[in-house]
């Protein structure tokens, strides 16, 4: 029997990019499918994949008239997708659900109820659980005690880490501002500052969103696409330099900035022989570009003190003497007290 649902209003939509996705999909969109806020428009955008994944969206598009299938003509990463997705949402508010993650029943409707508690929320973030290959689940660590705040609040609690992004926004406040395409991964850490920085108001709210954690996840491979964040970083500094933002936000970005150059830069030092020549080059190459953009004057004094963080900017050479020297040092600590070294 064919159960296809005809839903006359969109209240939500779903934007779901995937990729290579055939082992999570149908859990993911059984997990839309179910959802108790029943007025949804959910929009499957199919990234050039090379299994299953497309056959699996047309057959659940075809028994539910709410999944809208697309499909990529070539592989162009998440933003692109989730771009080309948005074109065609219709939604009063715009969410995501990757297509590896799933939500619980009544993630959605709980979460639409916050929108209705004032005209003036325009962004609801979703209750965040990081599942692990064990089965364990977390909840990720909110520092804050608030649930509500003003839009360029919600901006700064985002950039420190003190608040996540995952949420649904207004339709507009999203069509004007899309994903940033600048790289393959951390597509949506611009979009999400800037959606957040144009709302009224952002609220919490109680609906989940299960966050599952894999090494087959692409941001937890070894692959030139770990470097990717760099790329996005400085997309998201140009994009809060174009929005006037106060300065001190360009401060404690930059200061981000160079606490994840150094930290990859390690990653990398640490895995060489795990890429291929060209690619090492080509890492390099990175590096040695968004070196040149890090504004030293900003980066707090305290970071500027301490051994393998000195900003050497201008000069490659010292900023890799230095880096590679603090981190074998560490590594000979951690092996002397018998510790297991970090990541």
């Amino acid at each position: 029997m064919n159960d296809r649902i005809a839903i006359p209003s969109c209240k939500v939509t779903v934007l779901v990019a995937a990729y290579n996705a055939e082992a999570f999909l149908e859990q993911c969109l059984d997990s839309l499918r179910q959802q108790t806020l029943r007025e949804l428009q959910i929009i499957v955008i199919d990234d050039a994949s090379t299994d299953r994944t497309a056959a699996i969206a047309q057959q659940y598009a075809e028994q539910d008239d709410r999944i809208l299938l697309l499909r990529q003509p070539a592989n162009g990463g998440q933003a692109k997708a989730r771009n080309a997705g948005l074109r065609h949402a219709t939604g009063e508010f715009i969410t995501m659900v990757d297509s590896d993650d799933w939500l619980a029943p009544d993630a959605l409707e709980k979460a639409y109820a916050r929108t209705r508690e004032s005209d003036e929320i325009d962004a609801v973030l979703l209750r965040l659980v990081y599942h692990e290959e064990t089965g364990e689940e977390r909840p990720y660590p909110l520092r804050t005690d608030r649930t509500r705040f003003d839009g360029q609040e919600a901006a700064w609690l985002c950039l420190d880490g003190r608040i996540h992004g995952l949420y649904l926004v207004r339709r507009d406040i999203h069509l004007a501002y899309p994903y940033n395409e600048a790289s393959l991964l951390h597509s949506d850490d611009t979009t999400t500052l800037l959606h957040y920085l144009h709302s009224r108001q952002v609220c919490l709210s109680d609906g989940t969103y299960f966050y599952r954690l894999h090494s087959a996840s692409m941001t937890h491979q070894c692959s030139p696409r770990y470097f990717d964040k760099l790329d996005a970083d400085y997309s998201l500094k140009q994009w809060l330099l174009n929005e006037q933002v106060p300065d001190a936000m360009i401060t404690r970005l930059e200061n981000l900035r160079w606490l994840e150059l150094v930290g990859r830069f390690i990653y990398w030092q640490r895995h060489l022989t795990r890429f291929t020549p060209d690619e090492n080059a080509d890492i390099e190459a990175r590096f040695r570009r968004f070196l040149a953009t890090i504004e030293a004057r900003r980066i707090h004094w305290r970071t500027r003190c301490k051994f393998g963080y000195i900003p050497f900017t201008r000069s490659y050479a010292l900023f890799r003497w230095n880096t590679r020297t603090y981190d074998g040092l560490r590594r000979w600590a951690y092996a002397l007290i018998g510790r297991k070294q970090p990541a």
